[in-house]
């Protein structure tokens, strides 16, 4: 009987199957086969529990095995399922108790101080694996890289690596890891060249690196050559274009798809008419497993670009059906939210079979990067009865009210969370609520909250509310703001800038350079201005005045005439966002003004936007990145531009998205 038990556990163990596997637990405790406690039982249900990870009930049943019953085999499943510290704890114990030690402890352990990230574990484990003979064991030396990568430590990883005498694809996997990470896509790519052999795992290193750093081009490239390999040349791959796409009936026909079709979601273009090109499309070389595809699908969210996200999205649904799960459903609805196309997003979303906390999440956090308050509100009422919101919901819930200025339910919710929904409030909770008021010029109800909460105030707490001093003209609060903003620290210029600038505005232009020169005093420089565009699938980046991009003549010549269209149809420069330093008396003031207008005209969001303006189809919509927040008079100009030229304008500042369409925003003027 109990052979039996046991051999049902392993199986439960093998499939994370918890239930049943608690059901055999019970029925050993009723039939009394786990009276004894050196019974052989406990460790099968020790490994079952930890397979499953449920590491506490792991450590129940350790500690009730005797210590003549435990074997380095228990020691190594507590180590490989605890946290880290735990494992430290756990491995220490063996090594006292002088358990044989093999090849699997010693990777789970290596395991525990990576995840640790602490510079000085990694080192001693490789001196341990040195002293206990494990040299010539190659999962060992990886996990002894993985360490040195996970702590940045990729010189010494490239040494371990030289040691190894046939390192295998994981050995090789893991420096490439290191490499792209630590110096960049261009020393990960020779790595990658390299390589006798590579997994999937590697193709997504690569691609994820190329796309998180702004080569969308090569990373589509490399997706190319990931599916179909040397038959890239003549295959017909799946390219995005402007031209009208073409669904070809029998292949793609489920409403979910056709829907994502409708909605501009997918390449233009699916050219799948037999078995065996379809064969090739769903990956005859290497197959895109979830995790490769959240991987690149995660890269797209950072990176803002739409067209590889596009085609893996054709590519799992031609894979699976529309039924893609929860995991590449989630990670969808963030990558169109985060790209500028909400609209998908929320198709994508509400046509998910199953659901979880961080799907809602990610769709409450997409309307509120887009201003969509009171769908999230709205939205919010149908997630509590399908599942249980938790402390991030909140804080996409108030930063949506925030972005539509929506204060009363803003404060309805603040109110509710701990009360009614049992989450406890955290500092985030604080900071989305004292920007939601710092937005409608709420200022004493945002001071007195910042006074009243449990702990102190951080840097977003204290930044929203001079945000908000800045555009009401409150200068004496916040200059009481800046002063523990300093003290936080001394080096952020965003704040400092912001305080010069509200001295310029109020006429006090001597503590105005007074501020600055502190500033360049110290070597401390402000952050430029930087928009960036995906044109042909290519990232381009611009600065306030580029002039090293090599259509430099021709983007400039279009901004002169953008500008004067822009004039004709009301548009006047909005001199406030621009203040020049420097006294100059009465005659200078005409030649100091044009000086103000020609800098707000070479924003690098308008550098941007003339480039896209010239490099794509007329009509087409243009999607631009900026790091900072947009300036008044950008936004103004974006408004303008949208109904002059008949496209829609999507940018993507620092904190949310404004999508320009027919002369206005979708923000209404509240940002």
């Amino acid at each position: 009987m109990a052979r039996i038990f046991r051999s049902l556990l392993r199986r439960c163990a093998r499939a994370s199957a918890v239930r049943p596997g608690e059901q055999l637990h019970a029925a050993a405790v009723v039939s009394g086969l786990l009276s004894n406690p050196s019974h052989f039982l406990l460790n099968a249900l020790l490994h079952f529990y930890a397979s499953c990870s449920l590491p506490s009930h792991a450590r129940k049943l350790f500690d009730k095995i005797p210590h003549s019953h435990k074997d380095s085999v228990d020691y190594t499943t507590l180590i490989r399922c605890s946290h880290p510290l735990d494992s430290l704890r756990y491995f220490l114990q063996m090594r006292q108790r002088a358990l044989p030690l093999d090849g699997v402890a010693l990777i789970c352990v290596l395991g525990a101080c990576s995840r640790l990230g602490d510079n000085n574990l990694v080192p001693q484990m490789h001196v341990g694996v040195v002293k206990f003979g494990f040299l010539r064991h190659t999962k060992v030396l990886n996990g002894v890289m993985d360490g040195y990568v996970k702590c940045g430590l990729v010189g010494e990883a490239r040494r371990v690596f030289e040691e190894i005498e046939e390192p295998s694809v994981v050995s090789w996997t893991v420096v490439l890891e290191g490499v792209v990470k630590w110096e960049g896509v261009e020393s990960g790519r020779a790595v990658f060249d390299k390589m006798p052999e590579r997994n999937e795992v590697a193709w997504t290193i690569m691609i994820k690196g190329y796309v998180g750093s702004g080569f969308t081009k090569e990373a589509f490239l490399l997706l190319k050559d990931m599916t179909f390999g040397n038959q890239s040349q003549g295959t017909n791959f799946p390219q995005y274009n402007e031209s009208k796409f073409e669904i070809l009936k029998g292949e793609v026909s489920t409403f979910v798809v056709q829907q994502c079709f409708k909605h501009d979601c997918f390449p233009r273009k699916i050219l799948v008419r037999n078995q065996k090109e379809k064969e090739m499309v769903l990956g005859c070389r290497f197959g895109l497993n979830w995790v490769t595809i959240c991987s690149i699908l995660s890269a797209c969210s950072q990176s803002g670009d739409v067209s590889v996200g596009r085609w893996i999205h054709c590519y799992a649904v031609k894979a699976v059906g529309w039924d893609l799960g929860v995991m590449v459903g989630t990670s969808l609805v963030d990558m169109y939210a985060r790209c500028g196309r909400i609209n998908v997003a929320l198709m994508v979303f509400r046509h998910m079979p199953r659901r979880n906390t961080v799907s809602w999440n990610a769709m409450l956090g997409g309307l509120a990067m887009h201003g969509m308050g009171k769908v999230a509100v709205e939205m919010f009422a149908c997630m509590v009865d399908e599942v249980k919101p938790d402390a991030m919901t909140f804080m996409a819930l108030l930063s949506a009210c925030s972005h539509s200025g929506l204060v009363e339910q803003g404060w309805q919710y603040f109110h509710d969370i701990e009360c009614v929904y049992g989450v406890t409030l955290e500092i985030e909770h604080y900071a989305c609520m004292v920007d939601l008021l710092s937005r409608v010029g709420c200022l004493e109800e945002a001071e007195a909250l910042v006074k009243k909460m449990p702990i102190p105030p951080n840097e977003i707490v204290l930044g929203s509310l001079l945000g908000a001093c800045y555009t009401y003209g409150k200068l004496r609060l916040g200059e009481k703001i800046m002063r523990d903003l300093v003290l936080m620290d001394p080096q952020n210029t965003e704040y400092h800038i912001l305080l010069s600038n509200m001295y310029a505005l109020c006429g006090k232009a001597d503590k105005a350079n007074s501020l600055r020169k502190i500033l360049k005093n110290r070597g401390i420089k402000k952050v430029p201005g930087m928009s960036s565009i995906y044109v042909d699938g290519q990232l381009y980046r611009f600065i306030a005045g580029d002039k090293s991009h090599p259509r430099t003549t021709d983007i400039y010549r279009k901004l002169d005439d953008m500008i004067c269209k822009l004039r004709l149809a009301g548009y006047a420069p909005n001199t406030n966002c621009q203040v020049l330093f420097g006294g100059f008396n009465k005659d200078d003031c005409m030649e100091a003004l044009e000086e103000v207008e020609q800098v707000l005209f070479t924003h690098s969001e308008k550098l941007a936007l003339c480039f896209g303006l010239m490099s794509t189809p007329s009509g087409s919509p243009l999607c631009i990145f900026k790091n900072l927040r947009i300036c008044q008079d950008c936004h103004y100009a974006m408004k303008i531009a949208s109904d002059i030229y008949k496209r829609e304008i999507v940018v993507r500042d620092r904190y949310r998205f404004h999508s320009f369409k027919q002369g206005s925003c979708s923000c209404s003027d509240f940002w």
